[in-house]
């Protein structure tokens, strides 16, 4: 399987900014038989219709969300559209959407959906490319869990939550085939001669605290005790204090779930009444806790560290999706585009499509080389092809 990529920053002229993402494609070698596209862009590309006018010329499905920035291997930005195109002749591609997922019929619609377009492969696939929407009353690791579960334990998940520059997520959207919805859901199949591999970092050692935690108390995503203690309890008690909201879901909840896969981060969203709080991850009962910081080193650390594994593989590397979490660019703020920037210059001519995301669904792998599909907060996770 083959990659391509292309941009535009071009936002009010739809024409010229069509031309320009198909004339970049063009010269990028096009397409093979087979083909998918994935977008990622700003919102005003939506308002001004240029993603519209764009999914009805690629003759093949195109899904994607919205982002706060996006890149190439030319080109990043925080008002940009980014395309990649997956293409070859010995793979197959399909896709399906939901208009709207919601938390009382997510499971049925999620599964619905899945099995829609897996009606259309030739046989099963081995990857799945999700693009779930970002809501704040539903966590992305239940979406993820449905989509393991219809899916099964062969196929590895892949993905984006949507996301956009406004933190109440008005703005942000799923895209399929020019359809655009506040909580749609999408998902592309792939089927074939395709080797795709995962990295994923978050939080550098040095970043993490030493007290450890045990979650005594929890229901699924909602975080009630940590060691007897609610969470905000616990994180004063070792010395945590900045806890305002703006800068509390940019605090890295490092869990270990205990099945020898290395800890993954999330964040806490909010909170209930009894001062519970609403994570972004699954939060079982026995799991351990430890809370890091996400910081600008740490940052182009962590990123570093994900492409360079991903461009140390043997053998020729045919296209790099990255997807980290949008929480990143707004810690490197007033610099945002710097971790953009730094992977693009990473990577070389290597094709490259980043985009921000609300929640990333990544596999991770554990000491008994068991894979697990897992979602996450604040990390960089990587697929290479």
């Amino acid at each position: 399987m083959k990659m391509r990529t292309a941009y535009t920053t071009e936002i009010d002229d739809v024409e010229a900014a069509v031309n320009d993402v198909l004339s970049q494609l063009d010269q990028a070698g096009g397409w093979e038989k087979n083909a998918i596209g994935i977008i990622s862009c700003y919102f005003e590309f939506i308002e001004t219709a240029v993603v519209q006018a764009l999914c009805e010329r690629l003759p093949f499905d195109v899904i994607g969300i919205t982002s706060i920035g996006t890149a190439t291997e030319v080109s990043a930005g925080m008002e940009q559209l980014s395309v990649t195109v997956l293409t070859g002749n010995d793979v197959s591609f399909s896709t399906a959407f939901h208009p709207h997922i919601e938390p009382g019929t997510a499971k049925q619609h999620i599964t619905e959906t899945y099995l829609r377009a897996l009606e259309k492969l030739p046989g099963e696939p081995a990857l799945a490319l999700a693009f779930p929407p970002i809501m704040t009353d539903f966590s992305g690791a239940t979406c993820t869990d449905y989509l393991d579960e219809v899916a099964g334990k062969d196929v590895l998940l892949f993905g984006s939550l949507s996301t956009d520059s406004v933190l109440t997520y008005e703005n942000a959207r799923t895209i399929w085939n020019g359809e655009v919805s506040r909580f749609g859901f999408a998902v592309a199949l792939v089927h074939g001669n395709i080797n795709p591999r995962f990295f994923i970092s978050s939080i550098p050692g040095e970043n993490t605290r030493k007290q450890r935690a045990i979650i005594t108390d929890s229901d699924d995503c909602l975080l009630k005790f940590v060691n007897g203690k609610l969470l905000l309890e616990h994180m004063e008690s070792i010395g945590v204090t900045d806890l305002t909201p703006a800068n509390l879901t940019s605090i890295p909840l490092l869990i270990d779930y205990g099945d020898g896969s290395k800890p993954i981060a999330i964040s806490a969203y909010g909170f209930t009444p009894e001062g519970y709080a609403y994570c972004g991850g699954k939060v079982p009962v026995g799991a351990t806790l430890t809370v890091g910081k996400l910081d600008r080193l740490g940052i182009i650390e962590t990123a570093e560290s994900a492409i360079k594994a991903a461009m140390d593989q043997v053998g020729a590397i045919n296209g790099i999706i990255a997807v980290p979490c949008f929480s990143r660019a707004l810690v490197l703020s007033p610099n945002t585009e710097e971790e953009l920037e730094k992977t693009r210059c990473l990577v070389g001519d290597t094709p490259l499509f980043v985009s921000y995301s609300g929640g990333e669904i990544c596999p991770v792998v554990n000491e008994n080389s068991e894979t697990h599909n897992r979602f996450h907060n604040l990390s960089f996770p990587v697929c290479v092809f």
